[in-house]
């Protein structure tokens, strides 16, 4: 069975409220060029990803991205009241010494990228979002794989067409 070099596979596994997708897509290449790109939060998973579709794939030049959907409302951060504050004190005193008008609309964006102002929280990751990581790769790496068969399949039915017009030609 010949399998192409070319595919491309995804899968999506549901935890709670969060939807886990891995997408994989792979060109010709010798070796395993493998390239994963997925939220810093999940790196935990990196090496079972890398595993999952080096033991899948064997070869070629493969991308994997993992990103995730969630239905809860979350937020980016936490602003710090008391750092935003005093930003914003300096910059409307600043402003109003050199006789410029304020205009809260346009400081309160500048203000919240400030130093320190804004602090992401850091999200706690379980085991179990892990595993549907790896689950999602897997079955994406198979998806792939069926893709590269198909593909493998038409690509031997247009060289032997190819092969049996060579061959009326010579006649």
């Amino acid at each position: 069975m010949q399998k192409s070099m070319t595919g491309f596979g995804k899968a999506e596994v549901k935890v709670g409220s969060k939807k886990f997708i891995a997408e994989i897509r792979s060109l010709n290449s010798k070796q395993l060029d493998l390239s994963v790109k997925m939220p810093m939060a999940y790196r935990a998973a990196e090496f079972e990803v890398r595993s999952a579709v080096a033991k899948a794939l064997v070869r070629g030049k493969v991308d994997v991205i993992i990103s995730f959907e969630s239905e809860a409302v979350q937020t980016g951060g936490v602003i710090s009241n008391e750092i935003f504050g005093a930003y914003l004190n300096q910059v409307t005193e600043a402003l109003k010494s050199s006789g410029v008008e304020v205009d809260y609309a346009s400081i309160v964006p500048a203000v919240l990228r400030m130093p320190n102002v804004l602090s992401v929280e850091s999200e706690s990751v379980s085991e179990e979002e892990l595993s549907a990581i790896v689950e999602a790769v897997k079955i994406a790496a198979e998806r792939l794989d069926a893709f590269r068969v198909q593909e493998g399949a038409i690509l031997i039915a247009d060289l032997l067409q190819r092969v049996d017009n060579i061959a009326e030609c010579r006649d």
